[in-house]
């Protein structure tokens, strides 16, 4: 199976024109990009018009992905870990609902003027990634 990412049509083509093209070339699954215009992780209404796009084009969600230099879920700064965990645990069940079976995590990055000692950055990147992959096994 070969796939296609919405992420070049983000900024010229609606979600719904995107999914129509790309499935218009012949693609059977697609990776959604999980940001604004074409859709936000709190965008849960649009998901099921999302949802109905693509079971009316015949197109498989493989995957959502949501790549923004914004969140970090190893970030040292707790508020701004918990806001990204949220953020990732959104974007799990934005893949629940379109039931695509991947969804792209981006542990982030370690602040280039903080140093944290990298065993400290290792313990809360795990933290965080324990507690998506506990939210995804719930979503299934």
């Amino acid at each position: 199976m070969i796939a296609a990412t919405t992420y070049p049509l983000l900024w010229d083509r609606s979600l719904a024109d995107a999914l129509e093209a790309l499935s218009g070339v012949g693609f059977e699954a697609v990776e959604i990009l999980v940001s604004p215009p074409h859709l936000g992780v709190n965008d849960v209404e649009a998901r099921a018009n999302v949802s109905d796009t693509l079971v009316r084009l015949g197109l498989q969600a493989l995957s959502v992905n949501s790549p923004t230099a914004d969140v970090n879920i190893a970030s040292v700064e707790p508020g701004l870990r918990r806001a990204s965990v949220k953020h990732y645990s959104r974007l799990l069940e934005t893949a629940a609902d379109l039931e695509a079976p991947l969804a792209v995590v981006s542990l982030g990055r370690v602040h280039p003027l903080q140093s944290p000692r990298l065993d400290d950055v290792r313990e809360i990147a795990l933290q965080s990634i324990t507690e998506l992959a506990e939210r995804a096994a719930t979503l299934g």
